[in-house]
């Protein structure tokens, strides 16, 4: 990597101290992981420009290496809807706090893939509703609150499951058949493209 590159990389100005361009990165870096959908493709690319911001950082030698070590929360076996919704939110808001703590673009990176890997193991439980894609919109998340408020009114309805979601839901404006909808295209998406 040319200085020239670095600096473009780093959105560095002729007398920017280098350091604070990283972090000022870094920041955005960020943001954009804990304010957007998951949708790996997006991500993916997004880490890829991480990559070349730790190359710039080591071209500038600004000490940015981390040494953040954590165990990683399994997710999985679940059947019960509810149950499955919770501990991703929950995992899910871990990893967002750990994003939020991280000084070093390769640890980012890491972290970042977790989540990844999180979500790619969460939006496999999801079934297909039948329900129209058009009506579908991938990077448009349910309100967690909402989809937990449908996920409980369904539950008084029989549907604890995700067969039973499969099976028996069949209520069109359904938060929870919308979302189901979604996370099932989304995964198609995922593992076809």
């Amino acid at each position: 990597m040319t200085e020239a590159e670095a600096r473009i990389f780093l959105g560095l100005e002729k007398d920017d101290d280098p350091q604070e361009a990283l972090e000022e990165q870094l920041f955005q870096f960020k943001q954009f992981f804990t304010s957007r959908p998951i949708i790996q493709s997006t991500f993916k690319s997004k880490l890829e420009k991480l990559k070349k911001l730790d190359e710039a950082a080591c071209f500038f030698e600004i000490e940015h290496r981390d040494s953040l070590v954590y165990e990683t929360e399994s997710f999985g076996g679940f059947e019960n809807i509810e149950e499955a919704f919770q501990c991703y939110q929950i995992l899910k808001s871990i990893l967002f706090q750990r994003i939020q703590i991280i000084r070093a673009p390769l640890e980012l990176q890491q972290c970042v893939e977790d989540l990844l890997q999180l979500n790619s193991d969460y939006i496999r439980l999801w079934p297909n509703t039948n329900l129209n894609e058009s009506a579908v919109i991938l990077s448009k998340e349910a309100d967690p609150m909402e989809l937990l408020a449908d996920i409980k009114r369904m539950k008084e309805n029989g549907i604890v499951t995700f067969d039973d979601l499969a099976k028996e839901l069949t209520e069109p404006n359904s938060i929870l058949r919308k979302e189901s909808m979604r996370l099932f295209l989304l995964y198609q998406k995922e593992n076809n493209g």
